[in-house]
C-alpha cells in the first residue's frame, strides 16, 4: 500500500524516531532552533536509560494520524531481525549529528518520557514521546510531533516474535 503525506509530514515522520521502521534525517539547520526544555525526573542527577530489549525477530506496527486531517490513519507493519537497543542508540546518534537536541529522559514506572527538537528546512520540529515498556520483548511508543501548526500523532507497537534465522526469517519460538 502506498501512503501519501504532505512533505512536512514526511519530514516529521522520518525524524520522529521511527528508527525501527524508517530511518531518515532532517534537512539543513534552522537558525531559530533552540533546545527543548528539560524533562522532569524524580532524580535529576541520575541519567535515565531505557531497559535492555532482547535482540531477535521484531514486529513493528505503526499508526499515524495528522491532527485535523480527513480520512483514516496511516498504518504500516514491518517484521525484521533487529537489536532495538543498538537501533535506538544509533538513531539518536544520527539525530544528534543532524543538530537535534534532547532533553533528559524521565521515568515514571514503566513510562519513559523524552522531548527533542530538530532543525528542519524553514523551522524546527519539536517532538515528545512516551515509551511504555512491557518487558524485554515488548514496548509501545506514543509520539507527538509539531512543525508550525501541524501536529502528527504516531503510535508504534513493538513485539519480539522469535529468534532470527540465518535467512532473516522468523524462527519458531518454543511455547508460542
Amino acid at each position: 500500500m502506498t501512503l501519501r503525506h504532505p512533505p512536512i509530514l514526511a519530514s516529521a515522520l522520518g525524524l520522529f524516531f521511527l528508527w525501527p521502521i524508517y530511518g531518515a534525517a532532517a534537512e539543513g539547520p534552522a537558525p531559530e532552533a533552540k533546545p527543548p526544555p528539560a524533562a522532569h525526573s524524580a532524580s535529576p542527577s541520575v541519567a535515565v536509560e531505557l531497559p535492555t530489549f532482547k535482540p531477535g525477530m521484531w514486529q513493528y506496527q505503526r499508526t499515524t494520524m495528522v491532527a485535523g486531517a480527513r480520512g483514516k490513519p496511516a498504518n504500516a507493519a514491518v517484521r525484521k531481525c533487529s537489536d532495538p537497543n543498538k537501533e535506538i542508540r544509533d538513531k539518536r546518534a544520527q539525530m544528534k549529528e543532524k543538530g537535534c537536541q534532547f532533553a533528559p529522559m524521565s521515568r515514571e514506572g514503566s513510562h519513559y518520557r523524552s522531548t527533542f527538537m530538530c532543525p528542519v528546512k524553514g523551522g524546527s520540529l519539536t517532538m515528545s514521546e512516551v515509551i511504555t515498556v512491557k518487558g524485554d520483548s515488548s514496548y509501545q511508543e506514543a509520539h507527538e510531533s509539531r512543525y508550525g501548526k501541524q501536529v502528527t500523532h504516531t503510535t508504534i507497537v513493538a513485539t519480539r516474535v522469535g529468534e532470527c534465522s540465518p535467512t532473516g526469517a522468523a524462527a519458531p519460538q518454543p511455547g508460542r
